[in-house]
């Protein structure tokens, strides 16, 4: 009898044990997951998304967790969005182009109004606002789960994309 008694009262301390620490640990990664990066770091960009063939000379970006990990009671995993501004010289845009023009399905149906993210310059803004090219699917930027998105290559020598994953 002592010993049932006992077993009852280890058990419900175990699992008392095991609820409080995994309330923690869910808690202190949804604080972890909520933080945004952004940043104008050409390599912490590459650890992001692929530039081996196309490297800017300069970019801004932000990448920040969307989805699941800000509720403590969901499961699975967390998306993630990027959406960055890169420079190159005009050779370099000269070459993407190309790549796309030897590409039949690189383009999408898509405004480039929706490239036009909040943090970006008035500069960059009007630039979106007026630009009446292709929007392309941004497969030479991949990696990774950063496999979704759209991207346009101005006349400015200027890539600006949204990659996400799903």
């Amino acid at each position: 009898m002592k010993y049932i008694l006992f077993l009852r009262v280890l058990l419900i301390y175990l699992l008392g044990t095991l609820i409080i620490s995994c309330s923690k640990k869910v808690e202190n990664n949804a604080k972890s997951n909520k933080k945004d990066t952004f940043s104008q770091d050409v390599d912490k960009l590459e650890k992001l998304i692929n530039l081996d063939k196309f490297k800017p000379k300069k970019v801004k970006f932000l990448y920040k967790a969307r989805g699941t990990s800000s509720s403590r009671l969901s499961v699975g995993p967390t998306d993630y969005s990027l959406e960055a501004v890169l420079y190159f010289d005009s050779q370099t845009t000269e070459e993407i182009k190309d790549e796309y023009s030897r590409v039949e399905k690189g383009f999408l149906s898509k405004s480039a109004k929706g490239l036009n993210f909040e943090w970006l310059s008035s500069d960059i803004r009007k630039l979106i606002n007026s630009y009446e090219g292709k929007v392309y699917e941004p497969f030479l930027f991949r990696k990774a789960s950063l496999r979704n998105g759209e991207m346009i290559i101005t006349n400015n020598e200027i890539v600006i994309l949204r990659l996400y994953t799903m």
